[in-house]
């Protein structure tokens, strides 16, 4: 897949961009706070209509603008042809069009136009809180599998509806008809995210393996909430904790609180790795994100580097660069020029101000 033109209206600080893409190596130079890395968040928009940044979709929208933001692709799809995708934000909704024709279903959308989006924030993947890894889970999984998506909506619907019903303090028997839209789809949820996540585990094994030779044994492994295998035992552990989530006035167990670990040399990897292990290894995950990708759709995502290349040390740049072949579009951003990967030709863009032009060849 190639993005062959972006236009941007009042998307943050990109207030009127207009680009032309030709080539597969495009980087994005400038000083920090100009709006590089707002440029990839808009073209990850493309593969999901949600940021990689922020789930505040409010913040999308330029300060002081009046009728939202506005983004149009011009997309080189493998089966689609050359495509057009326009997407338009307003306060917390967005709407999204393919050649003209609105699209009404998301778990339609989704997935079809793919990026991947790299991010030096990737690391509070590892050390930041459950929420951050499951929602990578939830959106490397959506992409590539509509019925993930309809099964993580319908469990989101019943549970909020159970939690409002602890609220208004509702009689036992209300809340078997949500529950038991809950548990089903709950044991969809648990059989797609250990079967995506071993998946990904064997592409993630690979990817760091490229990007350290050294024999360090790295693991994803699933932390499901609770102890249960199939929807009975679910409604069962529901049955068991029903006083205290009616105290809490929340659920406490379920898909809800899922987590996974990365590990490395049979260690949780945020108390034990190095710095450059860790940045590694949440390299190493996107990178098998997008190996994956590829496998389960026939798609080379389009590769969002934002201001990673870096802060790597040789050795894993790299690396990096092994893995990502030349298959892919790339879209990197940074503050200085690239210096690799050998024979790539960059075409390098300047970023000020929210104002993108072209600049010289690097």
């Amino acid at each position: 897949m190639r993005i062959l033109k972006i236009r941007s209206y009042q998307f943050r600080n990109l207030a009127s961009v207009d680009l032309d893409l030709t080539g597969n190596a495009h980087f994005f130079l400038g000083a920090n706070g100009q709006g590089k890395t707002n440029l990839l968040e808009a073209v990850g928009m493309l593969t999901a209509l949600r940021s990689f940044r922020t789930q505040d979709m409010a913040a999308l929208v330029g300060w002081k603008t009046q009728g939202g933001a506005h983004l149009h692709f011009t997309v080189d799809h493998p089966r689609m042809g050359e495509t057009e995708v326009a997407i338009a934000i307003e306060g917390r909704s967005r709407t999204v069009e393919v050649d003209g024709n609105p699209v009404d279903k998301l778990a339609d959308f989704i997935g079809t136009f793919a990026t991947v989006a790299l991010s030096s924030q990737d690391i509070q993947m590892l050390r930041g809180s459950p929420q951050l890894r499951r929602r990578f889970l939830d959106l490397a999984v959506a992409s590539v599998d509509p019925f993930y998506y309809n099964a993580l909506r319908s469990y989101h619907q019943a549970l909020r509806e159970r939690n409002a019903l602890f609220k208004q303090r509702a009689a036992p028997a209300l809340f078997r008809p949500f529950e038991q839209l809950l548990v089903q789809a709950a044991e969809s949820l648990q059989q797609l995210r250990k079967s995506s996540l071993a998946y990904l585990d064997r592409h993630f094994q690979e990817a760091y393996r490229v990007i350290s030779p050294e024999e360090e044994a790295p693991e994803l492994v699933y932390r499901p909430s609770g102890q249960w295998q199939t929807a009975g035992e679910f409604q069962a552990l529901l049955d068991a904790n029903r006083d205290k989530d009616r105290a809490r006035e929340t659920t406490g167990i379920g898909p809800h609180r899922d987590d996974f670990a990365l590990r490395l040399l049979d260690h949780r990897a945020r108390e034990y790795a190095s710095e450059g292990q860790q940045r590694g290894l949440v390299l190493a995950l996107r990178l098998a994100q997008m190996h994956w990708i590829h496998e389960k759709t026939g798609l080379s995502p389009v590769i969002l580097a934002d201001d990673i290349l870096g802060e790597l040390d040789p050795q894993r740049q790299q690396g990096f660069w092994r893995s990502v072949g030349s298959g892919h579009q790339l879209l990197a951003t940074g503050t200085r020029p690239p210096t690799g990967p050998e024979g790539c030709a960059w075409q390098i863009w300047q970023v000020e101000k929210g104002k993108i032009v072209k600049g010289a060849g690097a």
